[in-house]
């Protein structure tokens, strides 16, 4: 969606989320300052501490501090359409221990992306490790909530070799608005971009979140060794009838593991539909002394033979957020739907709140609560939490010219 989002967050999110957020015109913006190449920069860090303040499943009752959100952005331009970019991403790679409180387990950093990108304007294409687009809410750059992704981080499409291409479309003039579409091929990432250092996890450990080797013996979807995996999505914006409002629509396949045996538990091609809606709405308010920003956004998500198994699983997504001047108000619910031949239905649910205060450009705090109920893979019981977070965030941009 082209109207999504804060402004403060324009450099950091283009730069995180991949191909196609430069059609919002950020890398234009930072090139104007320079005759000739230059580099484009954008750092983010949080550091946050979570704790249950209630739960009835005991290996839930620890707490955890950790940094997250950990992003190093970067564009090489060598001209207003040749460019190379990425970003490093920190974050635990190993989960929590079950009845351990912990701090800082399992930090690890590692290439997320890294790709050549070539943007003639309505015409652009992209090659290397990238990021496929899909869901809308996926991503805590559009969902900017202490807890707000919990749920919809499932969907995100990381560590993925490929290419693609964005077409762009303005048809303000007739009325029916602006219009991005981009599509790319991929297959899972088995090159040495994969590794992650500081914390590098084995396959195989039972609280491992992503090991830093990935072969193709090891399976998952995707993990092919051949393009035959794709998506696309198409955004659009500026309608005559509704400015404000902003669609997202988006589509991926993903092949099942040709591997065998365990690491190949997959028995079935994955597919996946997402459709999103947000609207901004400025409103000049007495009560607040200020202009109030309020942008509800709502997703919905279906895959058909969800994780590479027979069934479906479906995400209902919902976030409202209400910025006035340095404070910012998010919440957010989520439901979580597993059905499958043979086994019990599942049906987790998650409802989050948060409040942020900025103090300037740069630092950030805030404070959040969730509520999930969740079923428990070992047990087969549902488990109800109730978690408390405090995060302390951190974000840097930058831009040097390299001529002479």
């Amino acid at each position: 969606m082209l109207k999504g989002g804060a402004a403060r967050l324009a450099g950091i999110a283009s730069l995180v989320l991949g191909p196609g957020a430069w059609a919002h015109g950020v890398d234009s913006m930072a090139g104007r300052a320079f005759d000739g190449p230059f580099i484009q920069g954008a750092f983010e860090a949080s550091f946050r501490v979570d704790g249950p303040v209630a739960t009835d499943f005991t290996p839930h009752r620890a707490a955890q501090m950790y940094l997250d959100d950990v992003n190093l952005g970067f564009g090489l331009h060598f001209n207003d359409w040749l460019s190379v970019q990425g970003n490093v991403r920190g974050e635990p790679l190993r989960a929590l221990r079950p009845h351990r409180s912990e701090a800082f387990r399992g930090f690890g950093l590692f290439m997320e992306q890294l790709f050549v990108d070539v943007d003639l304007g309505q015409v652009g294409f992209f090659i290397g490790k990238i990021r496929p687009t899909f869901g809308y809410l996926q991503d805590h750059h559009r969902a900017e909530g202490l807890f707000s992704v919990d749920f919809t981080e499932d969907y995100q499409t990381i560590d993925m070799i490929g290419a693609g291409f964005v077409l762009r479309g303005d048809l303000r003039d007739r009325g029916v608005g602006q219009h991005e579409l981009t599509g790319q091929i991929f297959r899972a990432d088995t090159t040495f971009l994969h590794r992650s250092i500081i914390t590098a996890p084995r396959a195989g450990g039972s609280t491992v979140e992503r090991q830093s080797r990935l072969r193709r013996s090891d399976g998952g979807l995707g993990n092919t060794g051949r393009f035959n995996n794709f998506s696309a999505t198409l955004d659009s914006s500026d309608l005559d009838f509704l400015p404000e409002l902003g669609i997202h629509l988006g589509y991926r396949f993903l092949h099942r593991s040709p591997a065998r045996g365990a690491a190949g538990a997959e028995t079935r091609n994955e597919q996946g539909l997402a459709i999103a809606f947000d609207y901004t709405a400025r409103v000049t308010d007495v009560l607040l002394s200020g202009r109030t920003t309020i942008q509800p956004s709502i997703e919905w998500v279906r895959f058909w033979n969800g994780g590479g198994q027979p069934g479906s699983l479906t995400y209902w997504g919902a976030n409202v957020m209400v910025g006035n001047g340095a404070w910012t108000w998010y919440l957010t619910g989520t439901l979580r739907n597993a059905d499958a031949p043979g086994v019990v239905k599942i049906r987790d649910r998650l409802i989050a709140t948060s409040l942020f205060y900025r103090f300037d450009e740069q630092w950030q705090l805030g404070a959040g609560y969730k509520y999930q109920r969740v079923r428990d893979t070992d047990t087969g019981k549902n488990t109800d939490d109730h978690v408390i977070g405090i995060r302390v965030a951190w974000n840097h941009d930058f831009a040097i010219g390299l001529k002479p």
